[in-house]
């Protein structure tokens, strides 16, 4: 049975990691700018959950980028990011939603594999009209 999870594991991850290119060239150039740099630092230094503590903040103020790699950590939480950051679904939502709705296509991507519906902010103004 343990064989059969790492097996999973594995291929979740190596099917996360294939899909990585693939989103980066969807995103606009106006999205290649990394989130804020301290969460980079940390994550570079093995202290994810006090990087996403960072990109909770700066989503939370209202930065679409920090938004995207917030939600993406809760998504795929413990299976890339190690036990120190939770698996949490509905957090992921949260913040990819957020990312998502002044057009991030990697956030908008992930909703949809996830099968959240997501207006962005123009589609919402218009219909509100």
């Amino acid at each position: 049975m343990s064989i059969q999870i790492k097996i999973l594991r594995t291929s979740t991850l190596i099917a996360t990691l294939a899909a990585v290119p693939l989103l980066l060239t969807l995103a606009p150039a106006a999205q290649a700018a990394d989130p804020d740099p301290r969460a980079v630092a940390l994550i570079q230094a093995g202290r994810a959950a006090e990087a996403l503590q960072w990109l909770e903040q700066a989503s939370d103020a209202g930065d679409d980028l920090s938004a995207e790699y917030a939600g993406l950590m809760y998504l795929h939480g413990p299976t890339l990011f190690g036990a120190q950051v939770p698996r949490d679904r509905q957090r992921a939502i949260v913040h990819l939603r957020r990312a998502a709705e002044v057009g991030s296509p990697v956030a908008r991507e992930m909703l949809r594999r996830l099968g959240v519906e997501v207006e962005d902010a123009v589609v919402a103004s218009i219909r509100g009209c």
